[in-house]
């Protein structure tokens, strides 16, 4: 052995890439699988800085912690520049580094100049001096649909359209059992209403219900029983009405529920309601209704969730046959088989339907196209009546002005939003 080489280091290498990952995709983690066959040892730096939406929605933290759970086998940190990062290694002791990156039009250089630029020459901030540095291109299209094509970019663009499954598309296999935890945490720092865009109308609703047979029916109204729409109470409490459209329909009701004949024959049952739950038996149409109405209780209030579902005489499930509605305050949500409606109640008698088709609910885009211009209506901004509508119906929304509870012209509704605001 020489005595040069007993008092040189040996060489120690190092490969490491710097990048935002926000968050971390099947996308980088081919940069990930990269770094790994690159000569030396392996790291992954994740820039350090304050979030700021909406490309920047997580913390530096939480990009530190998911990208964790996303890679193995490769050392992760922060640096909040190339060159910090550069520095870090120097002084673990690495005489050479290969760096790798792809290309990015928001860059105006590539940082690999960067790097070489500043090697050997001190600063504050910085201070190494590699032996060697070596430099990686990596290839990315952005319009393809696999891995190569993934990016941070898809992935929140994901989150604003509320698509949990096209979000895990981009989630690594490590990482998949968090996906949906991160999906959701995305969400409330996007301010995505987390509502899905597909919601089945029978979410909730039992595949089978037992069906049942009306125990003691009353006697069809004969006619000793007076005929009335305000209604006949007999000695006994049974309570017989006439329909309030079809005179020769009757309405009896007992403690059994409301039986309706038609002449004779009874045509319908409905159940009472117990715990907010009815079924109501057509024996016309040959199906049974469910009919669920329930108050939830949460924080900062409660929800009121309606249901309706419908169901063979054999007590099947009609498939798509269903509504469900939720709302709470002034806010509510409905669904059926064609579309979501959600309504935005203003006061005073005035309220905004919103309805977007094909089984799903307004878009995010119309939802924050909508409320900004309500915002400006109310702040007695001018307000274009034309583009707004147009402009929503492209986003494949309708909206409609209501007052207690009838249509009126949109126009009409603008200037009763702006009077009432004064």
């Amino acid at each position: 052995m020489y005595l040069r080489e007993l008092f040189e280091a040996p060489n120690k290498a190092a490969a490491f890439a710097l990048g935002r990952l926000n968050p971390a995709t099947t996308g980088h983690e081919l940069l990930v699988n990269a770094i790994k066959k690159a000569p030396g040892d392996s790291f992954l730096f994740l820039t350090d800085r304050v979030p700021k939406l909406p490309k920047d929605p997580l913390t530096s933290i939480d990009k530190l912690e998911w990208a964790r759970k996303s890679f193995n086998g490769i050392s992760i940190g922060l640096a909040k520049t190339v060159l910090i990062a550069a520095d870090r290694l120097y002084k673990m002791g690495y005489t050479d580094v290969t760096y790798l990156e792809g290309d990015d039009p928001e860059k105006p250089f590539l940082l690999s100049q960067l790097i070489k630029q500043y090697n050997g020459v001190k600063k504050d901030l910085h201070d190494y001096n590699f032996n060697t540095i070596e430099v990686i291109k990596l290839s990315r299209d952005a319009s393809k649909a696999d891995a190569t094509g993934m990016s941070g970019t898809k992935m929140r663009e994901y989150v604003m359209n509320n698509d949990l499954k096209g979000f895990k598309t981009g989630v690594t296999t490590l990482a998949q059992p968090h996906a949906e935890e991160m999906f959701k945490k995305l969400q409330g720092i996007m301010g995505v209403d987390s509502v899905e865009e597909d919601v089945s109308s029978e979410v909730g609703a039992p595949k089978t219900i037992k069906v049942m047979k009306p125990i003691n029916p009353p006697k069809a109204p004969d006619a000793t029983i007076p005929r009335t729409k305000n209604g006949y109470t007999k000695p006994n409490g049974t309570v017989y009405q006439q329909d309030k459209y079809e005179d020769n329909l009757m309405h009896v009701s007992d403690g059994g529920g409301t039986y309706t004949f038609d002449g004779s024959r009874m045509i319908k049952w409905q159940t009472p309601r117990i715990k907010g739950l009815k079924f109501i038996y057509d024996y016309v149409q040959n199906k049974i209704y469910m009919d669920s109405k329930n108050e939830v209780d949460i924080k900062d209030g409660t929800v009121n969730i309606d249901q309706l579902a419908s169901y063979d005489m054999k007590g099947n499930l009609i498939p798509k046959s269903g509504t469900l509605g939720v709302g709470a305050g002034g806010f509510g949500i409905s669904l059926d088989k064609d579309k979501m409606k959600i309504k935005y109640s203003m006061g005073a008698g005035l309220s905004v339907h919103a309805t977007g088709y094909r089984n799903k609910k307004p878009s995010p885009e119309a939802q924050k196209l909508l409320k900004t211009t309500l915002k400006k209506v109310k702040a007695g901004e001018k307000v274009s009546f034309k583009d707004a509508i147009g402009q929503l119906e492209k986003l494949e929304t309708k909206v409609q002005f209501r007052y207690m509870g009838k249509a009126i012209p949109f126009q009409q509704g603008f200037k009763m939003l702006q009077k009432a605001s004064k």
